[in-house]
């Protein structure tokens, strides 16, 4: 599988696999869920989302996705 990143030219696409995918209403979303680390907050989170999503709902679904980018080649 090939993942693009938006808004992220600097990257190219990564071959990757989905491990694991959960769907969350907005207001169940914890750190736990979205696997933030020590200091980011769920808050600044959703309102990243909310920049990105303009129009997203109050009662949103939201997938969050366990993801692993397969080593990459460094011989080419």
């Amino acid at each position: 599988m090939l993942f693009y990143f938006e808004d992220d030219e600097a990257h190219s696409p990564l071959h990757g696999q989905i491990l694991e995918v959960q769907r969350y209403h907005l207001d169940d979303l914890t750190a736990e869920r979205l696997r933030l680390s020590e200091g980011e907050r769920v808050d600044s989170y959703i309102e990243s989302l909310r920049k990105h999503y303009p129009l997203m709902p109050g009662d949103a679904l939201v997938d969050v996705v366990d993801f692993k980018v397969a080593p990459s080649d460094l011989g080419s």
